[in-house]
């Protein structure tokens, strides 16, 4: 159900929904100040991207550290960021973080749980949205989870855009 959405809202959404996380792993989470920016998405299946983005960094976060978003405009497109003060994803792994069950860790010994499905799924929902995901990490310096999706038009301007559009004679179908 794709629809314009105030990125705003959203994020603060998500920063509610996962304060008891946040507050248990000691880090805290930094928000970009409000910028008014539209996205074109589903709601909930952006709350579930937004969620394990978050959750990851979270998990990922040594304690006492700060997990920040960013946002930005690229062309006709809006780009929020995820970024990390944890170990970083290892290179030799990079190239599989997307793939479904895969973990950087994948012995039973290891420290994090996690099926390994999360960027998979996160992957899915945004190209679903039409949008783009990646990263960026240096092991030992953290990790940046961007998500490009399509800008939107917050819906109180959508009702104005017919105010000076012609009709089909070419006048102006209300002033």
């Amino acid at each position: 159900d794709i629809m314009p959405l105030a990125l705003d809202e959203q994020l603060h959404t998500a920063q509610r929904q996962l304060s008891p996380l946040v507050d248990a792993a000691g880090v805290s989470l930094r928000l970009p100040e409000r910028n008014g920016y539209c996205v074109m998405a589903d709601a909930q299946r952006l709350q579930q991207v937004l969620a394990n983005l978050l959750s990851n960094a979270i998990k990922f976060s040594p304690r006492g550290g700060v997990i920040s978003i960013d946002v930005e405009r690229e062309e006709q497109h809006i780009q929020f960021c995820v970024t990390d003060q944890g170990e970083g994803i290892p290179l030799a792994f990079q190239k599989n973080i997307f793939n479904r069950f895969a973990q950087a860790d994948s012995t039973s010994t290891r420290q994090r749980g996690g099926t390994g499905l999360g960027l998979a799924i996160t992957r899915s929902l945004v190209r679903a949205m039409n949008g783009h995901i990646g990263f960026s990490s240096n092991p030992g310096q953290g990790s940046s989870f961007w998500v490009s999706l399509p800008e939107g038009v917050p819906a109180t301007d959508q009702g104005r855009s017919h105010l000076n559009t012609p009709d089909s004679n070419g006048t102006k179908a209300y002033d």
